[in-house]
């Protein structure tokens, strides 16, 4: 009200100004005693009372108030007063809550015929100071519950004009990153960035721009963020693009320190690849009687071909082709048996786990070689067809092989009860319609019990030895890699294992 007054450059008067309530809100008085202020308080209350009713502006003669003590009117008629305007006020408000009338109860010492006119242009200016008076407190109470929401945020949030200069940080993004928000804001976003993202930001900014192509603008992703120490984090980055302003752009970015999970992620692969260890151990163990066999026939051959030789040699027949021969074959059985020990060396050595684009193909055929180690012992025939031509899986190539022997030993432990004739285990590797392989293990045994849902869970087993954790290694490393481990039943009996690999980068699947 008293910016209202200043800019009707009133001289005189008395200003009362009440909302919906029927409650004074505002009084002030220009150039009367203040007794005077005093004696009017209940007489215009009253008046104004009577004059919310009202629609329209009333301007009443002072003598035409009856229920005004004499004395009153005779005080307002000394200080050259001699009318009252009555005038509605109607309060517009952007909230609806806060749409009300108020009313303007002016006292003056105008002429007749120009107060209306005063009242007017103080109310004017009242009400659009009101609605300013409301504009702000709108705009203070939303930058109060934005400020509250920023700083109740534990990732770190921070908003970049298209310079990439950084003007709004919250304290999360102080902690997590180390730096002020002095220190932050005014500077270009690539601090908070270790090579080679710095180096990339702006171009990411400058294409966006000028093409509208969105490379990193309204996606998340895992990217890394560097402190203020020089220590670089892994970070979970979604970055969007803030309705301009003024023909402003700027872009928030939502950070999340991943680090904690990083470590989790990293000590649950360690424990899988020590469990998948322990359990290649176990499958050694459990071959160990085909195991020995297999060594020993090489082991067997060379010690009867190194005794031909010797006897060859004492009787002085050094050129004596047979000798040769022996030696040839000696040099080739010791070989055979390096492989095989060489195969096992691979599956029972622990290593961090390494991936790398492999032929499929190739990868089954080392491990079918240590297969029929188990399979010859006990009677089954290896039937392996291997699609020609196809791209390379990136793979840890013992850890798939650990899942197709497990597969093939789960298959020939199917076929216990199976007439030997019948013992057959298909091995397939083939194509599929996208960009995958696929390797099937199919025999033709007794079939899976009932509860097919428990076979995946770990110390799930149907045998009356093992630790039951065959199916559930080899779904975990198949879904490590990127693919999918299930089965289903022959139609002629027994069962089928299938899992999928993906295609090595930059390999074209024929199919």
């Amino acid at each position: 009200l008293p910016d209202a007054v200043a800019a009707a450059e009133v001289r005189a008067g008395v200003f009362y100004v009440a909302g919906s309530t029927y409650e004074p809100s505002r009084l002030r008085h220009h150039g009367f005693p203040a007794d005077v202020e005093a004696s009017l308080s209940d007489a215009f209350r009253r008046l104004h009372l009577s004059g919310l009713a009202k629609d329209t502006a009333v301007e009443v003669p002072i003598g035409s108030i009856d229920d005004w003590p004499e004395i009153l009117v005779s005080e307002l008629h000394s200080a050259g007063i001699g009318h009252v305007l009555l005038l509605p006020i109607h309060i517009h408000s952007t909230q609806p809550r806060n749409q009300h009338r108020a009313m303007l109860t002016l006292f003056h010492d105008a002429p007749p015929g120009t107060l209306l006119d005063l009242g007017r242009r103080i109310a004017g200016v009242f009400a659009a100071t009101l609605t300013i008076h409301e504009a702000l407190e709108v705009a203070r109470a939303a930058t109060a519950e934005t400020d509250a929401v920023l700083s109740a945020a534990v990732d770190a949030v921070v908003v970049i004009d298209q310079t990439g200069r950084i003007e709004i940080v919250n304290p999360s993004t102080e902690k997590i990153f180390g730096w002020t928000s002095k220190e932050m804001i005014g500077q270009n976003v690539r601090m908070l960035m270790p090579q080679p993202y710095r180096t990339d930001h702006d171009s990411y900014i400058d294409d966006y721009l000028r093409t509208g192509h969105a490379r990193i603008i309204g996606i998340g992703r895992e990217a890394k963020g560097i402190r203020k120490d020089g220590h670089v984090f892994p970070i979970d980055l979604a970055v969007g693009e803030i309705a301009p302003i003024g023909g402003r752009r700027r872009f928030l970015g939502i950070v999340r320190d991943i680090s904690e999970r990083k470590r989790t992620e990293h000590q649950l692969q360690e424990a899988r690849e020590r469990l998948a260890h322990v359990a290649r151990i176990s499958t050694m163990g459990e071959m160990a009687s085909g195991i020995a066999h297999e060594v020993n026939q090489p082991l067997t051959a060379v010690a009867t071909y190194a005794n031909a030789c010797r006897r060859i040699l004492a009787d002085g027949r050094t050129d004596d082709p047979d000798l040769m021969e022996g030696l040839i074959q000696i040099s080739e059985e010791a070989r055979r048996a390096g492989e095989i020990i060489h195969r096992l060396r691979d599956l029972v050595r622990r290593r961090p786990s390494e991936r790398k684009a492999c032929p499929i193909n190739s990868v089954v055929t080392d491990v079918i070689r240590l297969a029929e180690v188990d399979t010859r012992l006990h009677d089954v025939r290896l039937d392996v067809h291997l699609h020609p031509n196809l791209p390379s899986v990136q793979v840890d190539p013992v850890q798939i092989q650990q899942v197709v022997l497990n597969l093939i030993r789960n298959a020939t432990d199917a076929m216990e009860t199976t007439e030997a004739e019948r013992r057959v285990i298909e091995v397939r590797t083939l194509p599929t319609r996208g960009r995958e392989i696929q390797v099937e293990v199919s025999d033709n045994g007794i079939g899976l019990p009932d509860n097919k849902a428990e076979l995946y869970e770990p110390f799930f087993t149907t045998k009356t030895a093992g630790m039951g954790l065959g199916l559930s290694i080899s779904r975990s490393i198949v879904n490590n890699h990127g693919g999918r481990l299930w089965h289903s039943t022959n139609p002629g009996g027994g069962t089928t294992f299938h899992f999928t690999l993906p295609v090595a980068l930059g390999e074209a699947n024929e199919e």
